[in-house]
């Protein structure tokens, strides 16, 4: 069977080295505070608001 979109992600990181991994958190945590959702719960993949407490809704 082949592997989810989720499970490819997971493996891609964790075969990243890890100064390539800091960065990459560093660049994502930029991003997500230039874009003002730093108070934005997260999601997970496929998870609508119902399951995730609105955390797909912009405040």
């Amino acid at each position: 069977m082949a592997e989810t979109l989720p499970e490819r992600l997971v493996a891609a990181l964790a075969a990243m080295e890890p100064a390539a991994r800091a960065s990459l958190a560093d660049a994502m945590e930029a991003w997500v505070a230039r874009a003002g959702l730093g108070d934005v719960p997260p999601s997970m993949f496929g998870e609508g608001p119902e399951r995730s407490g609105g955390g797909a809704r912009i405040p």
